[in-house]
């Protein structure tokens, strides 16, 4: 016969879901308490089958050894990447005032318009 163990990741996910449903029904039962609950269990789901697994252990430490080892394209590659970041954001960033300034420049254009709203008070409707 095949005995299975719990394993400590499956206690941890437990132990996750015990604390993050006694505090969904300590702060109230609202919809959006238990929506959050349940995206914060998914997330730290991932997140500790992510820090706990060996293969992403053996993989970090070879993206460590070849920082070492490789210090010129790693160099290269870091500054690529804030290079291509600091592109995009510019870019996000001129595309914002520029939609901005012809906003402005439409709304300048219409000159100065005042309006008036007169209502008559028709008592109390039910």
């Amino acid at each position: 016969m095949l005995r299975r163990v719990l394993s400590p990741l499956l206690l941890l996910d437990f132990l996750l879901f015990i604390v993050l449903f006694s505090l969904t029904i300590w702060k109230g039962s609202a919809i959006w308490h238990w929506f959050v609950s349940i995206c914060g269990f998914i997330l730290l789901h991932f997140l500790s089958r992510v820090l706990f697994s060996p293969r992403v252990k053996m993989l970090s430490k070879l993206a460590v050894r070849d920082i070492y080892r490789r210090k010129t394209s790693s160099a290269l590659l870091i500054f690529g990447l804030m290079l291509s970041s600091a592109v995009v954001s510019s870019s996000l960033i001129v595309g914002d005032s520029f939609d901005a300034t012809l906003e402005d420049r439409l709304v300048s254009s219409l000159g100065e318009h005042t309006a008036e709203v007169i209502a008559e008070w028709l008592g109390d409707i039910q």
